[in-house]
């Protein structure tokens, strides 16, 4: 789908990982995880779905933590959210418990997400610097239990008054309309 159709991402992208050889630390990349990974092409992951499905037996055992340390440009998302149970808080929660995974791991994912979203570049560059950035810094400032006890959550904190962690957005002609 990549190669001869010029596909732009890969949804469940997962199966990534059959092309890749080696203990941990010690991975190789074949000719597709390689081609995949220098063209920053995203792979849509869905841990929760995957676990149900059986790709592996828990979170913690799912390969999202070999892409990411092996620099893929990799994407967080929810699947089938009814079937599976879940939601973007639920699936962060699940990768900080799996992987001890914390804001600096959280605000590389969302940016690989919004760079990755099928709408225009400055769109895409106003959410990243306009929202993403500025919600994580307040978390690093103020500290992620400080604003636990304010009521606050790292996705309440910006300019929209919208969650960062089920964003979603509209875009027509160029122009974001929603956010929410």
């Amino acid at each position: 789908a990549v190669q001869f159709c010029g596909a732009e991402r890969l949804g469940h992208g997962v199966r990534i990982i059959d092309d890749i050889t080696g203990p941990e630390g010690e991975e190789q990349l074949g000719r597709l995880a390689t081609f995949v990974r220098d063209r920053r092409i995203p792979l849509e992951l869905c841990p929760t779905s995957n676990v149900g499905t059986g790709l592996c037996a828990s979170v913690a055992e799912h390969p999202i933590g070999m892409l990411r340390r092996l620099r893929f440009r990799v994407t967080l998302n929810t699947d089938n959210r009814l079937m599976s149970a879940t939601s973007m808080s639920y699936e962060m929660e699940q990768l900080r418990d799996a992987f001890g995974w914390g804001i600096d791991d959280f605000e590389w994912i969302t940016i690989n997400g919004m760079k990755s979203a099928f709408a225009p570049f400055p769109d895409r560059l106003k959410i990243i610097n306009g929202i993403i950035k500025l919600a994580e810094k307040a978390a690093k400032e103020l500290g992620e239990v400080a604003l636990e006890a304010r009521g606050l959550t790292i996705a309440s904190l910006n300019p929209f008054g919208t969650s960062l962690k089920d964003i979603s957005f509209a875009v027509k002609k160029g122009e974001v309309l929603a956010i929410g």
